[in-house]
């Protein structure tokens, strides 16, 4: 102990006129004795205190019989209760303001669990499960909105990511969307361009959109005939079906060939009496239903004479409905056409030679 040193117990004491510090008094301390810190400064060394103690009204408060402490309030209800009336309440900080790590950890009986906070002088915020099967959860509402497992995989909704990068998952059922778009409306660019993925019972899809709507064209997945659709100002323009057919409401302009090849072709046999079948067909002028005006031929006049050229197929973009339509394979007719030719021909070279 240093020379000139006095130890006087803390029961010893009772202060009166606390405005001079004078000790009017000796005794224990009583129920509802305070020090005053503007007055006294105490030391303890090794010093043990029971029951409850509060210092400097609610700066301080130990629960001595819930085994509970209190820094700004006299009724903590859990181990460490802190409650202030300022927006920063609690500060973790380090003197080194490069290096240093700064981070609250968290343990159990086995070790260290998990930790959050700063780490040396990257200067970004982590929020690491140390564990090696350990993973992060994100609620909102008491519910689990987001979860990153222990591969780095990341699931947002109802469940956790199933070996996937990236999931997006709804329990109800209701749309699910997901959407990424672009709200710059400077000059030079004066429209909000978005895309969004949907999905309900009956579709899945992608939506693109612009200012005045959210759907002006898209590519829709519909589950109850497997079929793809391409939309356009709002309207069903393109469909490829689960058989691969392929409808276009409207023309196709594109560099075309047809398979021919006769390693890929069974059963050739040559189109007989095709001159007399070509007399049969009708070469007409039409409008189609709808008011386009056209010229061609009728499915019926080939159905009767050269039936493998001709099919019947749904036309929904053009009926609205899926009921049967016969629709013609304008290269069989060319078969036809060209073998009437050669009959033609043959017949033309028959009668040179009878007239020299």
């Amino acid at each position: 102990m240093p020379a000139n040193t006095s130890i006087i117990p803390l029961k010893a004491i009772r202060t009166g006129d606390q405005s001079t510090g004078d000790v009017t008094a000796l005794g224990e301390f009583e129920s509802g004795d305070k020090i005053d810190s503007s007055y006294f400064a105490l030391s303890f060394n090794d010093a043990s205190l029971s029951g409850n103690t509060t210092f400097d009204t609610t700066t301080l408060f130990v629960d001595g019989t819930n085994n509970r402490v209190g820094v700004g309030t006299t009724s903590p209800a859990k181990p460490l209760h802190v409650k202030s009336s300022t927006d920063e309440i609690f500060r973790l900080e380090t003197s080194d303001n490069q290096t240093g790590n700064v981070y609250q950890a968290i343990h159990d009986a086995s070790g260290e669990l998990a930790r959050i906070g700063m780490f040396d002088s990257s200067r970004i915020l982590r929020l690491n499960n140390l564990q090696s099967d350990g993973e992060v959860a994100f609620f909102t509402n008491n519910s689990e909105a987001m979860r990153i497992d222990a591969d780095g995989d990341v699931g947002i909704g109802d469940a956790a990511p199933s070996g996937y990068r990236f999931e997006v998952t709804q329990g109800t059922a209701a749309d699910l969307y997901t959407r990424t778009y672009n709200s710059d409306t400077t000059s030079t660019s004066d429209v909000i361009h978005q895309y969004r993925v949907n999905n309900d019972a009956a579709n899945i899809y992608i939506q693109f959109g612009d200012a005045t709507s959210a759907s002006v064209g898209g590519i829709r997945y519909n589950h109850a005939d497997d079929s793809f659709r391409f939309t356009t100002n709002s309207i069903d323009n393109f469909r490829m079906e689960a058989d691969g057919d392929l409808h276009a409401n409207g023309d196709i302009v594109a560099f075309s060939t047809t398979v021919s090849d006769e390693r890929l072709k069974d059963n050739i046999e040559i189109i007989s009496n095709a001159a007399d079948k070509v007399s049969r067909i009708k070469g007409v002028t039409f409008t189609r239903k709808g008011g386009d005006e056209s010229a061609g031929i009728i499915a019926q006049d080939i159905l009767n004479i050269l039936p493998q050229a001709v099919k019947e197929k749904s036309l929904p973009l053009q009926t609205g409905t899926d009921d049967k339509y016969y629709v013609v394979e304008y290269d069989a007719v060319t078969g036809l056409l060209v073998q009437a030719v050669k009959e033609l021909t043959e017949r033309v070279q028959e009668l040179e030679k009878k007239s020299l």
